[in-house]
């Protein structure tokens, strides 16, 4: 079991990266989105929002690529999915049919991209939060302790 849970921690920590890399790289842009102010937190420019949530990334997703605790993995990963489930909440509640620009500007680079870049974060954000039921340290113990019944 704990060799499943390492391939989704290292999945999530890959995803992570990469969505870190999309907010950095949207940073250094120059969009007419990146200097306004965020709908949830509303003191804050997107611009300085996205340098912080991927900075925020970055430490998370390579603490779950690292050799650490099973539990400290988890609970970052809990953290984390907790934060991005509050902020699309609160877009939800503010800017309710806006798109929310979770991934930074980088999408808009491709029609495409830009077409489906809400399913993306939302399908990654779902991924995480999934990944949290299997890797919970309390259900392995579960399993680990659990001897089928002998016929």
């Amino acid at each position: 079991m704990a060799r499943h849970t390492n391939i989704l921690y290292r999945t999530a920590g890959g995803l992570l990266l990469a969505t870190a890399t999309a907010k950095l790289i949207s940073f250094f842009g120059h969009a007419k989105i990146l200097y306004t102010l965020d709908p949830v937190f509303f003191i804050l420019t997107t611009k300085f929002l996205l340098l912080q949530a991927g900075i925020f990334e970055i430490v998370v997703g390579l603490t779950l690529l690292a050799n650490t605790s099973s539990l400290l993995k988890w609970m970052l990963l809990l953290f984390t999915c907790l934060c991005f489930w509050s902020y699309r909440l609160g877009i939800l509640i503010v800017n309710p049919g806006k798109p929310c620009s979770c991934l930074g500007t980088i999408f808009d680079w491709s029609p495409w991209l830009q077409t489906y870049s809400q399913y993306i974060a939302l399908g990654i954000l779902i991924f995480f939060t999934i990944c949290l039921i299997p890797c919970n340290p309390r259900f392995q113990n579960s399993l680990e302790k659990y001897v089928p019944p002998k016929n």
